[in-house]
């Protein structure tokens, strides 16, 4: 998480039961577009209580004017004035959840906290894979994402291709597609997943379809399936 520190003009009074009045800034608009699913609760904290709650599909019961409890993402984020996202058990507020919570610059020094709410099972953000481990026989070879040209399935085994070798690896092209960085890969083939960096040309075989040539030192051309063909020519806009 980033250490953004949203800002409020002022905080509304204790027992209003929406959040339809909170002032706020653009930073907390933004903040609340970007990461609330529907799934997720939003609670507003004021020192030792909630000023404001807006329950979503997973409901952790809260009501203005209840106390913020040892334990809470809430109370964390006053403790140490950062972004916290961690677990709470059941054993704070009597539902288990996820929290992601950010301080606030309050008005007359008080100290806030904005919480978004989630089952504890939401899938989390990965951080993007940078390395992947390829292997030839029983030697394992970190290889950094950057150097790899492409990945490839056949014989029912994942290879990586890079200036270093030809390896196997043990992640299907599916789940690479989830980890690798974005935008730096590209499906062009139910058995190909290449790194745009590594293309040399492309073009078209005699029947139309398209080829993709990797570079130096590979020269490989690798077909482009007609189910991608859409989808390439959008990523690389031509």
């Amino acid at each position: 998480m980033t250490s953004t520190i949203l800002k409020v003009d002022r905080f509304p009074q204790v027992g209003a039961s929406t959040m339809k009045d909170v002032p706020v800034l653009s930073e907390i608009e933004q903040v609340l577009a970007e990461w609330i699913p529907p799934a997720a609760s939003v609670a507003l904290a004021v020192e030792e209580r909630y000023v404001r709650y807006r329950p979503g599909e997973w409901d952790i019961r809260l009501k203005p004017g209840d106390p913020v409890r040892t334990g809470s993402v809430a109370a964390h984020v006053m403790q140490s004035g950062r972004p916290v996202e961690t677990d709470v058990d059941e054993q704070v507020y009597g539902v288990p959840y996820h929290g992601k919570g950010y301080p606030l610059h309050a008005p007359e020094g008080q100290r806030a906290a904005l919480v978004v709410i989630l089952p504890q099972q939401f899938p989390r953000a990965v951080s993007p894979r940078r390395v992947i481990v390829g292997r030839d026989g029983e030697v394992w070879r970190p290889i950094p994402v950057e150097d790899i040209a492409w990945f490839e399935s056949y014989d029912k085994r994942t290879w990586l291709h890079s200036p270093q070798g030809k390896f196997t690896t043990i992640h299907t092209l599916s789940a690479l597609e989830a980890q690798l960085p974005e935008g730096m890969f590209l499906r062009i083939h139910r058995s190909y997943l290449v790194n745009i960096r590594w293309i040399q040309t492309i073009s078209r075989d005699i029947h139309g379809a398209l080829i993709v040539e990797m570079r130096h030192p590979f020269g490989q051309r690798l077909p482009v399936a007609h189910g991608c063909t859409r989808r390439v020519r959008e990523v690389l806009g031509f």
